[in-house]
């Protein structure tokens, strides 16, 4: 399985082409909004971001072709730095996590969540989010999804505590309490 990814900034207006992930010759973009800095997670050709359809990568050029009605976009990479990964591991799921507060603020970031394992996410209210992740017996993915608030010191008070099931690499979105979190996993 040959795998190349770059993360670079590159834009036209204020959409950017921020990602670019290559799976046996299959491209998946990372876009995200240069004026909200919303992260629009990992997309195919043929998908569609901020209402633009992807229509088409070029590997050589490593240029993105985007349409929304008679408007065409070409969003380039501009500075590619490649980065040499490992094969995909298929005990680890591995993607974009954005956390909007309820001050409108957007934070995102990546996570590679081991199966059996979580990670933990200071938020700006001073909270903590902790993701888990566990396998179903039905092949489908458990996500364990805990806001702890922190300002009485110690371990902390459990605010809430869901868990969401979705298919394999499936996305997530949820609120809790005064955070709006999403998961959106690198597909394969």
């Amino acid at each position: 399985m040959a795998l190349a990814c770059s993360l670079l900034p590159a834009c036209s207006g204020a959409l950017e082409l921020r990602g670019l992930c290559v799976t046996d010759g299959v491209a998946q973009l990372s876009f995200s909004d240069s004026d909200t800095r919303a992260s629009y997670g990992w997309q195919r050709v043929g998908e569609a971001v901020k209402g633009y359809r992807i229509v088409a990568y070029d590997q050589k050029t490593e240029t993105a072709t985007l349409t929304k009605g008679a408007e065409t976009l070409k969003l380039p990479l501009l500075a590619g730095v490649l980065l040499k990964s490992r094969p995909a591991d298929p005990n680890r799921v591995s993607g974009t996590v954005t956390i909007k507060g309820k001050d409108g603020q957007i934070t995102t970031g990546s996570l590679d969540l081991p199966f059996g394992e979580e990670r933990a996410f200071a938020l700006a209210s001073g909270r903590v989010l902790k993701i888990g992740l566990s396998k179903m017996p039905d092949g489908n993915f458990l996500y364990l999804v805990t806001i702890y608030d922190h300002s009485g010191g110690g371990p902390g008070r459990v605010l809430s505590a869901p868990s969401v099931v979705t298919e394999p690499y499936g996305e997530f979105g949820l609120g809790v309490d005064e955070d709006e979190i999403a998961f959106a996993p690198v597909k394969r």
